[in-house]
Parts: C-alpha cells; structure tokens; sequence
C-alpha cells in the first residue's frame, strides 16, 4: 500500500504541474506567439498518431501490465518480456508504417486544402516518424507501470514534455529557431522521453532484454494475443471516440479552425480531471467487489462517487461557461468564434460524471464484452455526427457531435448496468446538485461585468460562485460525503 500511495501521490502532483504547464502553453503562448493554426496542425498530428499507435501497439500496454507478474523474476532478466513485447510492437509497426507508406496520396487528398496544404506537403514524414517515437515510449512506459513506477513516466510525460514545449514556443518567440524547426522539435522531444525511460530503466537495473523462449510456450503466447487483440480493438475504438474530430476538423475545415477547437477542448478536459483521479483509485475497489460478489459495494461505490464528481464537475463547468468572455479576453479575439464549443463539450463532460463509473463497473463484470460492442456502436456514431454536424455548424458542430455520442453512449452503459445488475448512480441529491448549478449559474448572469478589468471580474465572479455553490452543497447537505470527509479533519475533532 505504501508504494500505491506514493506513486500515487508523486503521479498526482506531475499530473497536476502539467495542467498548470499546458494551460499555459495552449491557452496562452501557443496562440499568441505562434497562432491558432500552428496550434491545430500540432493537435491533428498527435491526434492521428495516436490512433495510429493504438494500432500499431497491437494491445500490448494493457497486456504487458496483465501478463507482467507470470514473468516477474528479476534475477533472469523477467525471461525477456521486455524484448519480447518490443518485437510485437515493431511488428505493428512495420504493418502500420507501410499502410501509411503506400495510401500516402490518399491521406494526402482527405486533408490536402490551400490553408493545409504547406503544413502537409513538407512534414508528411514526421507522421510515421512521430508514430514510431510514440509507440516505443507507450511499451517503455506500460513496463514502468508493471514496474510499480508509473509516476516516473507521468513525470516525463505530464511535466518534462511541456516544460519542453515552453522551452522551444519561446525560442521561437526569441527568433531562435524557424516555425519549421519548432514543428520538427515538438515531435522530436518524443525521443528525449524514450532515452529518460531507457535511462531510468538502466539505473534500476531493469534493461534486460534477453529472452527465455523456454518461458513462452505455444499456449501462453496464444493467451497473450487473445488478451492484447481484444485491447487492441477497445484501444483503437477509444482512441477514436476521444480523437476523431481533432481528426476531422482539417479534413474538412483548416487547421486554423482546429486550433480554436482544440483550446476548448482543453478547457473543458479540466471538468473530467477529479473524475478521472478518482477512477484510479475505485477501478481496484469495484473489481474487488465483483470479486467477492458483493454488488451492494458496487451499488454504495456507484451512487456516492457519482455525486461527488458531479458536484465538482458542475462548480467547474459554471466557472468555465461565466468566464467564457473573460477567456477570449486573456486568449486573444480569434477564438470568440468559438465560445459554445466549450458550452457543448462541457455539457458532454458533465454527462460522463453524473452517470458514474459505468464503463469501469460494466468491463470489470461478467457482460465485460458489451462494453467493446459498445465502443464499436461509438465509433460509428461519433464519425457520422462530426462528418454531418461539422459540416453544418461547423467546430460548434464537432462539439455537438462529441456531446451526442458521450449522452447515447452512456445512455447504453446504463441501460445495460441497469438490466444486468439493477444498478444506477441517480439520487435526490444528484437532483439537487443540477437545480442549484442552474440557480447559480442564472445568478451570476445577471451580475454585469466589473469595470476595474477583465482578470479582476475573473477572480471575483469565480470566487462568487465556489462560495454560493459550495455554500449551499454544504447547507443542503447535497453531497453527505463532503461533510464526512470535514467532520474526520483533526482540526475539525479537536
């Protein structure tokens, strides 16, 4: 327990330091000093590798941490399994590489516009490039993590990567380094992640990569595939959910546009983040549970995060749609264009919190193979929306699109929870919580805007609104648990 919590503790703190980097980077310097466009061609192409990668990767992040202990033995170098995962990924990789090899011209005519177009036509290479960089580093980082060290890989990805980005936007700011070069480094920073893992790997004495056939019998190795094919395919189909329209905003927009797109998106990721901390830590207590067949945990684990995260997830989303103007204030007049896709891809958060962790509950049961029929169902759903939608409405449409799918999508996880299991995470205080998020946000509508300036109003309408909300959580006794958590302080006992 004490390394879970350490590691824990360290993954958190990086986590977090990062938000604070990318805020910074995306919201601020990538669109002031480099503009919206730089900024959308960046997000598509790591958008579309990590797609590609899901592929390429053939399963074997989630297999390498669920086979892992059958090999653990540090004396014998774990019989090679390191090695022996990195061939199956070259494996991918060769296929995928080829793939994209040979439909070159076909990629190129899907995104291929005049505002495209010198992006694409010069740095076609960086995509199998970054591809190959990002594939290695998700094999290094998924060993860490059977290592008991994933903090050490959130650390290299969540803080020294964007401490990198905001090293390399301001030699570019400075005239240092061209707009081609910057582009080139942003992918190239992928390497310096795989040689600190390799480097930390070494320091452990955990680079070995001789391999023990004898460990790996014909019969092992068919488990292991069917393992990492059935990831493979739930990993391609949650790529897609999560990427798609960073992904189709180009083909049939500009990267301009997607830029804008992608700064709301990551406003809006914020909403989700307590949410998906949390996850870490109910994902082993729900297993656990089904178990020992004990669903009334399940149903008590349901039910209570569920209006935690609401409760959080609601304080958040009031404080980003009140301060919509004030951001396009600090950002810059570009994306005003933008402002309801942080309206939309909010409401779209907002839904994964009120219905709970139903992915996590209904894939760690027995019925755990509808959750990939599912995300098959998703990823139609999700493409055919932002196809039509984007083009309606445009990145507004994109918005709407991913908002629809995640509200029918989550309206599937439930039925299915709820005609197997007899689950669901709705209380009166859930009830609750909605009306007085409508109270407070209506309130604060209709308080003008201070005229001292736009970053006083910021503070004080945000400050405004965690205490009326806040206030009236505790006063209500909205969420029960928050008073259980303030009554168990020392401070509070004594």
């Amino acid at each position: 327990m004490g390394v879970i919590q350490r590691q824990g503790f360290k993954a958190g703190l990086w986590m977090y330091s990062g938000v604070l980097l990318g805020f910074l980077n995306g919201m601020i310097l990538y669109p002031r000093i480099l503009g919206t466009e730089v900024y959308g061609y960046i997000q598509w192409l790591f958008a579309t590798v990590m797609v590609l990668s899901s592929f390429s990767g053939l399963g074997i992040k989630a297999g390498l941490v669920r086979y892992f202990p059958a090999f653990r033995n540090s004396e014998n170098g774990h019989e090679g399994f390191l090695s022996i995962n990195l061939l199956i990924a070259n494996a991918g990789l060769l296929l995928t590489l080829l793939i994209l090899w040979l439909g070159q011209d076909v990629f190129m005519s899907v995104f291929r516009s005049p505002e495209n177009e010198k992006y694409l036509e010069a740095n076609y290479w960086l995509l199998p490039a970054l591809l190959v960089l990002i594939v290695y580093f998700d094999v290094l980082s998924a060993y860490l993590a059977a290592l008991l060290r994933p903090s050490i890989t959130q650390f290299f990805k969540d803080l020294v990567a964007r401490l990198i980005t905001t090293l390399l936007i301001l030699l570019f700011y400075w005239g240092i380094i061209t707009e081609e070069l910057f582009i080139q480094l942003i992918v190239g920073k992928q390497l310096l992640l795989i040689l600190a893992s390799y480097w930390y790997l070494r320091r452990m004495g955990e680079w070995k990569l001789r391999i023990n056939w004898s460990a790996f019998p014909r019969a092992k190795l068919l488990e292991m595939g069917n393992y990492n094919l059935f990831n493979l395919l739930s990993g391609v189909g949650s790529q897609l959910i999560n990427r798609i329209d960073s992904i189709m905003i180009p083909a049939i927009l500009t990267f301009s546009e997607n830029g804008i797109y992608s700064i709301y998106y990551f406003i809006t990721t914020i909403i989700i983040m307590p949410y998906e901390a949390v996850r870490q830590i109910v994902t082993p207590l729900i297993a656990e549970a089904w178990n020992q067949n004990d669903q009334q945990q399940i149903k008590t684990i349901y039910r209570r995060t569920a209006r935690a995260a609401t409760a959080v997830a609601l304080l958040i989303f009031i404080g980003i749609a009140a301060n919509l103007d004030n951001a396009v204030l600090l950002i810059g007049p570009e994306i005003a264009t933008g402002k309801m896709v942080a309206i939309w891809l909010g409401l779209g958060q907002l839904t994964y919190c009120v219905s709970g962790y139903n992915v996590t509950i209904l894939s760690l049961s027995e019925r755990f193979r509808w959750d990939l029929l599912v995300k098959f169902l998703s990823v139609v759903l999700t493409i055919t929306t932002n196809y039509f939608f984007i083009h309606a409405y445009g990145i507004v449409g994109a918005a709407i699109a991913t908002a629809t799918t995640i509200v029918l999508t989550n309206g599937v996880y439930q039925y299915l929870i709820w005609r197997y299991f007899r689950m669901h995470p709705f209380s009166w205080q859930l009830v609750g919580l909605l009306f007085l998020a409508v109270l407070v946000f209506g309130g604060q509508y209709f308080w003008p805007p201070l005229p001292a300036h736009f970053l006083v109003d910021m503070v004080v309408r945000s400050l405004a609104i965690t205490v009326a909300f806040v206030g009236s959580v505790w006063l209500f006794n909205l969420v029960p648990e928050l008073r259980d958590a303030v009554k168990n302080l020392p401070f509070w006992k004594d």
